[in-house]
């Protein structure tokens, strides 16, 4: 998927119930190309999209990212993990990210995010292979935590992941855009492409 347009962008929301100009100016666009997903190799390990928007008409940032799992977690965690690995759903959540730290107790701060702190609905895939499976019909799960988006330093087990080497442009946006430390963020991801129904 090439970079989305604003027209795409426009449309995407529009069909998803949530226009653009009923978003919030600290609202995260993650744009899901479900087919590359699902057909990973290192050539588009981050095949999706993630948008950060100026207004409803101006788009202030464009990053790749990967929106599922990637194999190597699939394959360790779907039977630790309960009832599989978390793959978001899409949807509109609001208020579920507050900007921090990926793994803190771990990493100090060291990984700058967005921290999940709101419901963010999953699919839970389960049965050991490398490939992500969902689809639109599957049975959502409302027990996922940890869900934040931050740099991809070689594997997710269901959040979001930016490019290492994007990822300070990212942050630096996030940055300019939260007004308090406490400020939250909504979050609205888009399948416009998906057409598997696994």
């Amino acid at each position: 998927m090439d970079t989305p347009t604003l027209d795409q962008l426009r449309e995407w929301a529009a069909q998803a119930g949530h226009p653009l100009d009923s978003l919030r100016p600290r609202t995260v666009i993650l744009v899901r190309d479900a087919a590359l997903e699902q057909e990973y190799s290192k050539a588009n390990r981050h095949p999706s999209w993630v948008v950060l928007m100026d207004g409803p008409d101006k788009v202030r940032l464009a990053q790749k990212v990967r929106t599922c799992p990637t194999p190597s977690e699939l394959r360790k965690n779907s039977a630790a993990a309960k009832g599989g690995v978390a793959i978001m759903a899409p949807g509109f959540y609001r208020d579920c990210w507050r900007r921090g730290f990926h793994m803190r107790a771990k990493y100090g701060n060291q990984r700058p995010c967005l921290r999940q702190v709101g419901q963010i609905k999953v699919y839970r895939d389960g049965d050991g292979d490398s490939i992500p499976e969902w689809s639109r019909t599957g049975k959502l799960h409302l027990n996922a935590s940890g869900v934040n988006l931050h740099d991809d330093r070689g594997s997710s087990a269901g959040c979001p992941i930016v490019p290492r080497e994007d990822h300070p442009a990212l942050m630096a946006e996030i940055d300019a855009m939260t007004g308090e430390p406490g400020d939250l963020w909504d979050l609205l991801l888009l399948e416009p492409l998906l057409t598997c129904e696994s």
